[in-house]
């Protein structure tokens, strides 16, 4: 048995979810711990998605390495929604050298959540080791609030 009149609910439906509104989150450029500085260019949210881009500098005089996994979104709740474990993602950290910076780019799911409504957020970053340290830590939390309509 067809179902001709399916194919095209199955698209409509595609297409209003990339259709779905965004919310713009802006975020004040952050010096966390004397090791990381991180500045936000573009933060949004779009249904269970949050999405956040950013320039992470070590300002630290020692080598760091970055472990993206170890990011977290705190919402309003005070739920934590780790960073999501997409199949493009990337999941290896990488070394930072004292004064340089690297684009990092990171996306969080809340399954069953509409993020876009949300009044602000917290970006938790973690995952940072400093020189020897044995193991890889939480350096601070950014605030992002929601972006006024332009």
């Amino acid at each position: 048995m067809r179902f001709p009149m399916l194919a095209p609910a199955i698209a409509l439906a595609i297409a209003a979810a990339a259709c779905a509104p965004r919310a713009s989150f802006v975020a004040p450029v952050a010096a966390l711990g004397n090791t990381v500085q991180v500045r936000v260019f573009d933060a949004y949210a779009r249904g269970d998605r949050f999405v956040v881009r950013s320039i992470l500098t070590n300002v630290s005089a020692q080598p760091i390495v970055v472990d993206r996994d170890g990011f977290q979104l705190k919402l309003p709740s005070g739920e934590i929604v780790p960073r999501s474990a997409g199949l493009t993602d990337q999941h290896k950290p990488y070394p930072l050298m004292p004064g340089a910076g690297r684009e990092v780019f990171l996306e969080f799911r809340a399954p069953n959540e509409f993020l876009e409504g949300l009044p602000s957020a917290m970006l938790v970053v973690g995952g940072i080791t400093v020189g020897t340290e044995p193991a890889p830590h939480a350096v601070g939390e950014i605030p992002l609030t929601h972006a006024p309509a332009q």
